[in-house]
């Protein structure tokens, strides 16, 4: 689980008020689901697709709506909220609200924080059941009054339709090739696709073999040392300041150069497992595949390898 919640974020456990509100929509003509989700909302003015994870962005404010799934119970994850662990994240928790979502227990938080020299108010929708929760992010500028009105509203108007079907692989704007290795897909995390041994997240099989892939938004003109970059985001996975760095080469992938690198480390029961990562550039972002086991470690390398050259952006 761990893992899983590097790919994303930390959660926290907020005071509550007594007040409550109500969200509790059905969908109308301005809903537009949220890509890759059973999500829908009115969104703000000006706001578009996003591209790289399952909400809607709008450039020129650096704004944003993101969801995010995680298959863990409501009220585990609402118990696991503290106001320290955000701080650590650099995010300054303002208030929390304990709200109604379509006749569920849910949490509305307010939170602020800074991002490449900006300050950003975020509001985060929380609800779930007992299988799985959802984090509708809300980021945006600090100051700007006329979108905190918009974002309030875009809040107001979320709906979450459990009935319809989603296809994650589909609406992904990648695609990798698993189908002949033991990986099956598990889950989709803010646009980011996740693979297991077994197909269940956390993987129940007994080796706890893990695969994602993902994008991620970034000028990459603005990096000044891609290979450093690759080797400090695998130094930033759980115990990753325990990673051994083994070997570092380019590599060519779908016409996008970047960077191959692995690594040994350990697990939070301080056993060993490979490492491997593959981050590849564009102009404007970065493919990252990661895959990490416990056992079989040169067998589980040739199939990361093999996973990896066939990524593929959809056209």
């Amino acid at each position: 689980m761990k893992k899983l919640l590097f790919l994303f974020l930390c959660f926290f456990t907020l005071e509550t008020f007594a007040q409550k509100r109500s969200i509790n929509n059905k969908l109308g003509t301005e809903h537009i689901f949220i890509s890759a989700t059973k999500i829908a909302l009115v969104p703000p003015p000006n706001f578009a697709k996003a591209v790289g994870f399952s909400g809607f962005q709008q450039a020129e404010t650096n704004s944003s709506i993101l969801v995010a799934e995680i298959p863990a119970p409501y009220q585990e994850i609402a118990k696991a909220f503290t106001a320290e662990a955000l701080k650590t994240r650099g995010v300054i928790l303002i208030k929390s609200e304990d709200i109604s979502f379509q006749n569920t227990p849910a949490k509305l938080l307010f939170t602020k924080q800074s991002a490449n020299g900006m300050d950003f108010s975020k509001t985060i929708l929380v609800f779930g059941d007992s299988k799985k929760v959802f984090l509708v992010n809300f980021l945006y500028p600090e100051n700007d009054k006329t979108l905190a009105e918009q974002m309030d509203k875009a809040i107001a108007s979320v709906v979450y339709q459990s009935t319809k079907q989603v296809n994650p692989l589909e609406e992904a704007n990648f695609k990798i090739n698993t189908a002949d290795t033991k990986f099956k897909f598990a889950h989709s995390l803010s646009g980011s696709l996740i693979f297991t041994s077994d197909g269940k997240l956390p993987p129940a099989d007994t080796d706890k073999a893990f695969l994602s892939v993902g994008q991620i938004l970034v000028n990459t003109s603005t990096v000044p040392d891609k290979k450093l970059l690759a080797v400090e985001t695998m130094q930033k996975f759980p115990n990753g300041k325990k990673t051994k760095i083994e070997k570092v080469s380019t590599i060519e992938i779908d016409g996008m150069t970047g960077y191959e690198v692995i690594g040994t480390g350990e697990n939070e029961k301080g056993q060993k497992e490979l490492v491997y990562e593959v981050m590849l550039f564009s102009n404007s972002s970065y493919y990252l595949i990661v895959g990490i086991a416990p056992i079989q470690f040169d067998s589980y390398l040739q199939v990361y390898k093999s996973i990896a050259k066939t990524f593929e952006r959809k056209l």
